[in-house]
């Protein structure tokens, strides 16, 4: 073999070799982007799906928070409405003490109806101090201890009707419940309340007379199905 042919040898040879070396180095290359696109998915989809999990711990949370924050509201609002009510009952109880018009009158309307459905030989429990009003519809007058109003019963005892304050406002609650909410919440003629105006700012004799307005027991004829007060005995 001439040295010419040598050189052309080793040529061919060197360039087989690269030209192999090439093909390996690319083939490795490939695999190792190919690994490197795994792994950069596999990241990937592990970061969307914490994001996922952050996104959701953080709704839970801000949902929890604007839970909370209705029920702190809603537990002031009722708070509010109870204190209502209870400085009503506070006023309607100073009245009776201190026997107001409005008072007597709620008072008078009371016994008359008891006593029409019983017939004058009914028998009414009242404040002592209200015994003289009680005689002016029956004959029969016991003192107990109420918030004020009345008890009348039937001659023999055996059926009661309670008219006392306790009684109304108790029979009557989700009722002032959603009276006291207007006037806290809502206000007269559209305009939101003062909350500072207590009971919505009324006075003795209109507590007085919003408790006969809104009684049954004062608006129409006493009837036996209609009183969850009404004791058999």
């Amino acid at each position: 073999m001439g040295l010419a042919e040598l050189r052309k040898e080793v040529s061919l040879s060197a360039d087989r070799q690269v030209r192999e070396i090439n093909k390996s180095a690319d083939n490795e290359a490939k695999a190792i982007l190919a690994q490197a696109q795994v792994q950069a998915d596999k990241l990937l989809a592990q970061s969307l799906e914490q994001a996922k999990a952050l996104a959701k711990d953080e709704e839970r949370k801000i949902s929890s928070a604007h839970l909370h924050a209705r029920k702190i509201v809603a537990q002031a609002r009722d708070e509010m409405i109870s204190s209502s009510i209870s400085l009503a009952r506070e006023k309607l109880v100073a009245e009776a003490q201190k026997q107001s018009p409005a008072y007597k009158n709620l008072f008078e309307r009371l016994a008359k109806s008891g006593v029409k459905e019983f017939g004058p030989k009914s028998v009414i429990s009242c404040l002592k101090q209200d015994a003289a009003l009680a005689k002016e519809h029956a004959d029969s007058v016991k003192a107990i201890d109420c918030s004020g109003g009345l008890v009348i019963s039937s001659s023999d005892g055996k059926i009661q009707l309670d008219y006392t304050f306790d009684s109304i406002l108790d029979e009557n609650r989700e009722q002032f419940k959603q009276i006291a909410f207007n006037q806290l919440f809502s206000g007269k003629e559209g305009k939101k309340a003062r909350l500072d105006d207590g009971a919505g700012g009324q006075d003795g004799d209109e507590a007085v007379e919003k408790t006969a307005k809104h009684s049954p027991h004062a608006q129409k004829p006493v009837s036996k199905a209609h009183f969850g007060s009404v004791k058999k005995k």
